[in-house]
């Protein structure tokens, strides 16, 4: 698999803002409009992250054929810290914030998860 990691990030976009989209939908029609807006975060947050976890080991990959392994671990370790911190802290946002509930704030933060699930299945048939 020759894949450019831009072409992989803009798959996972689209199967996000897809995903989105139909939970969306579904949202409004059963009655829970009120959590679109929370979906919608914890998808642009997860994403960010894992924009940030993609190029944190790109870095991590160039340091490392340049035979410095210490400084690529530190790279790893301080991006993987960063992109909890990032989490965190929009999970207390949210917790605080009366506009953004908790519940569909954490089911979005699963979306990009999904998306590579829904992208791994359908390469492997």
């Amino acid at each position: 698999m020759n894949e450019n990691i831009h072409d992989v990030l803009s798959r996972v976009l689209k199967k996000v803002i897809g995903l989105g989209i139909a939970v969306s939908i579904v949202c409004a029609v059963t009655g829970y409009s009120h959590w679109i807006t929370g979906l919608w975060f914890g998808s642009i947050v997860s994403y960010a992250n894992f924009i940030l976890m993609s190029k944190e080991l790109a870095k991590a990959a160039r340091v490392a054929v340049s035979s410095q392994p210490k400084v690529s671990s530190r790279k790893i370790m301080f991006g993987y810290f960063l992109r909890y911190a990032i989490i965190a802290l929009s999970l207390v946002m949210v917790a605080i914030s009366d506009v953004v509930e908790l519940i569909p704030f954490m089911c979005g933060l699963f979306m990009v998860h999904i998306a590579i699930y829904i992208e791994y299945f359908r390469s492997s048939r």
